[in-house]
């Protein structure tokens, strides 16, 4: 590494160094808003759970705390060492408790966003680190902090590494579309009752019979049915396992299970207590925190559990475990759990609340919704597929580069 590297401070790689307000402006119902270490999280800045502030809160904090383009924000408190590189030069919110690294250059500022990634600057941010309960970093820690930096033109290996996490957030864009097209068909045949009919125009609005249905409380469209989840699964019973400290499984667990890419998984040995068997017929929907609605559809690979913490629905026929996905992924579905939900401290929802969710049903039209769904779920879990080996890829590039294996060359 010696040959190729070599350590600075970061106050002395970068212009500035500060942190935003260690304040608590008051809360106001519409103003600017103001983002905490909270909204930082796997390199995206998160600004729809921000609450906001009053005018001359947000001036004041930016008198002191403006953010930039090319600044990478640093979480300093909670989950410390979260980042994220700010790219657009339209800034509409303040900070507190984030530190800012600012650079005021482009490729300064993605070289730092790549080291403060890698495992070298992970292990200093855990030496770092103070406070017993909840841990946190301080500003004068952050401007003294060791920044690794090649002899060589930094620029050429950026390039590559921007190439590939461009390419992996390109993929997670079009995922989110996917995962938009799926809710809202669902919402348009299923909750409007706007489907195709015989002449393929759009059932209700076209006059389409209604008729009023007593255990939904609301008018279904005439022929249809009620069922609930525990008549469409073929079944319930799922099988447990202690996995073996030998073989590598593709475990869903909840941290690793987010609520916006619900395949960012973990793989690893040693997971000693009791896990459940899934496969590709299986759907999976967190009872534990049903406030934070996170659904799985499993694709088609080997060695793969779940935590206890999963309900586990399965369904053979794969139209119908679409629908059950665009049912589970459904507003009305997620505010029925929220009514619904029990426990003073850990909030969970019961899987016999799951089972007994009721909805209009006709078995026609789930085949049809569920062979377009079925569609945009297979491309979506292959771009998922495609990321997880572009991410594989960008982190075995960056441990070579840094421990001076290899070096990029123009």
């Amino acid at each position: 590494m010696k040959n190729h590297f070599k350590f600075i401070n970061a106050k002395e790689y970068c212009s500035n160094i500060f942190d935003g307000t260690h304040d608590t402006p008051q809360p106001i119902e519409q103003g600017y808003k103001l983002l905490t270490s909270k909204n930082i999280s796997q390199g995206i800045l998160d600004k729809t759970t921000s609450y906001y502030i009053s005018e001359e809160d947000y001036n004041s904090i930016n008198l002191r705390s403006k953010v930039s383009q090319w600044d990478i924000l640093f979480s300093m408190i909670g989950t410390v060492g979260n980042t994220c590189l700010i790219l657009e030069s339209d800034i509409d919110y303040a900070i507190k408790n984030i530190g800012v690294f600012s650079t005021n250059n482009e490729y300064k500022a993605k070289w730092l966003y790549i080291y403060l990634n890698s495992y070298i600057a992970k292990r200093y941010i855990n030496k770092f680190l103070s406070g017993a309960v909840q841990k946190y970093i301080t500003l004068d820690m952050l401007r003294n902090f060791p920044i690794l930096i090649p002899y060589y033109d930094e620029r050429y290996f950026v390039d590559l590494y921007w190439k590939i996490t461009n390419k992996i957030q390109l993929n997670n864009s079009i995922n989110d579309e996917l995962e938009k097209m799926a809710k809202t068909l669902y919402d348009y045949w299923f909750v409007q009752f706007d489907f195709p009919d015989e002449n393929s125009r759009p059932y209700k609005s076209s006059g389409g019979k209604m008729v009023w249905n007593n255990e939904l409380k609301k008018e279904i469209p005439y022929g249809w049915e009620v069922k609930n989840i525990d008549n469409i699964l073929s079944n319930r019973q799922v099988k447990s396992i202690t996995p073996d400290a030998n073989t590598l499984y593709k475990y869903y667990s909840l941290p690793s299970v987010s609520k916006s890419k619900s395949y960012e998984l973990e793989y690893g040995k040693n997971i000693l207590s009791s896990k459940y068997i899934v496969d590709n017929d299986c759907v999976l929907i967190n009872k534990l925190n049903p406030l934070d609605s996170r659904v799985v559809y499993v694709p088609n690979e080997a060695n793969q559990i779940c935590s206890t913490e999963f309900i586990v629905l399965k369904q053979t026929n794969h139209f119908i475990k679409s629908f059950i996905y665009s049912i589970l992924s459904s507003d009305h579905f997620q505010l029925y759990c929220k009514q619904r939900i029990s426990g003073a401290i850990h909030k969970r929802v019961s899987p016999r609340l799951v089972y007994d969710y009721k909805f209009p049903y006709n078995n026609s039209l789930v085949n049809n919704f569920g062979i377009i769904i079925l569609n945009l779920l297979e491309k979506k879990t292959s771009l998922i597929k495609q990321n997880q080996d572009l991410t594989s890829l960008r982190d075995f590039l960056l441990p070579l580069l840094m421990n001076g294996q290899a070096v990029i060359k123009e």
